[in-house]
C-alpha cells in the first residue's frame, strides 16, 4: 500500500487536496486563514487502481511562538505521523498555493530540512501546487508549466530542490480525465522516488535526530544570550545602587 504524507502552511489547500486524492470528503476542509487540521488525520482509498493511505499533517507555525518552540511542536507532529505509519512514507508531499507562496512556505521548507536532514527534500519530496484552477492560460499568455518555469527566487528554489517533481492540482475540476491525469503524474513521481530511495521510515527519522537536537540548541542560543545579558544588567544595577548607598552613608 502506498503511504502519502502531506505537509504545508495553513490555508494552502492540504485538506482539499487530500479529498481530491480520495474523490470524497475525508478530511475537514474550509476556506479559512486559521488551520482546520489540529491533529494528524488519515484515511484509506483505492485510487487509480492502487491502495493509498493519505495522512494530513498540520504544520505548527504560530507567530506568537519563538522559533525553537515552533520547531519543537513541528517535530512532535511529525513523530505522530511516523507512529501512524511505522512502515514509512513513499514520498512527502509539500503542498503550496500557487497564488500565495510566502515566508511561511519558506519556513515549512526550513523546518522539513532541519527535522529530516538537508538532503531530505531532494530525495523524498514532491511539490503539490494547489488551486491550479485559478490560472487562466489565455489571460496570462502562457501555459501553467511555462508560468512555473518563469518563476524566480523562492518558488524556483523549492522547484529546484524537488528536482522539478511538481504536480498541479485542479481541486475544483469535475472532469474525470483531469483528475486521473494529475493522480497518474503524482504516482509516476512516487514510483521514481520509491525505486531510487525506498521509503522514508522511522530509521531515517531516528538517524536525523542529531540534526533536530542541533537545531533546538541553535535556536535557543539567542534566548540564552538574552537571559545572560539580563542577569548581568540586573547585577550591574544592584552594584550601582550599592555604591550609591555607601556614598550616602559616608556623607
Amino acid at each position: 500500500m502506498m503511504s502519502l504524507l502531506q505537509v504545508g502552511k495553513t490555508g494552502c489547500g492540504k485538506s482539499f487536496t487530500g479529498n481530491t486524492f480520495f474523490g470524497r470528503n475525508v478530511f475537514k476542509a474550509v476556506i479559512s486563514m486559521t488551520s482546520v487540521t489540529k491533529a494528524v488525520q488519515y484515511n484509506y482509498a483505492v485510487v487509480n487502481g492502487r491502495e493509498v493511505k493519505g495522512v494530513d499533517c498540520p504544520v505548527v507555525m504560530n507567530t506568537y511562538c519563538q522559533p525553537h518552540e515552533s520547531a519543537f511542536m513541528f517535530c512532535q507532529v511529525i513523530e505522530q505521523a511516523i507512529l501512524i505509519s511505522p512502515d514509512g512514507y513513499d514520498p512527502i508531499l509539500i503542498v503550496t498555493d500557487m497564488a500565495r507562496f510566502t515566508d511561511e512556505d519558506r519556513e515549512v521548507m526550513r523546518l522539513l530540512k532541519s527535522t529530516f536532514g538537508e538532503d531530505f527534500i531532494e530525495r523524498f519530496c514532491i511539490l503539490i501546487v494547489t488551486h491550479a484552477d485559478s490560472y487562466d492560460p489565455e489571460e496570462n499568455g502562457k501555459s501553467l508549466e511555462d508560468w512555473c518555469n518563469d518563476q524566480i527566487e523562492s518558488f524556483y528554489d523549492i522547484k529546484k530542490e524537488c528536482l522539478s517533481r511538481i504536480v498541479y492540482f485542479f481541486n475544483k475540476t469535475k472532469e474525470d480525465k483531469i483528475k486521473k491525469e494529475q493522480m497518474d503524474r503524482l504516482f509516476q513521481f512516487v514510483d521514481q522516488i520509491h525505486s531510487k530511495h525506498g521509503r522514508y521510515d522511522k530509521d531515517y527519522f531516528e538517524a536525523a535526530r542529531c540534526v533536530r537536537e542541533h537545531l533546538q540548541v541553535k535556536l535557543k542560543e539567542p534566548l540564552l544570550m538574552e537571559e545572560k545579558e539580563k542577569r548581568i544588567r540586573f547585577r550591574m544595577q544592584e552594584l550601582q545602587e550599592l555604591d550609591k548607598s555607601n556614598e550616602q552613608q559616608a556623607m
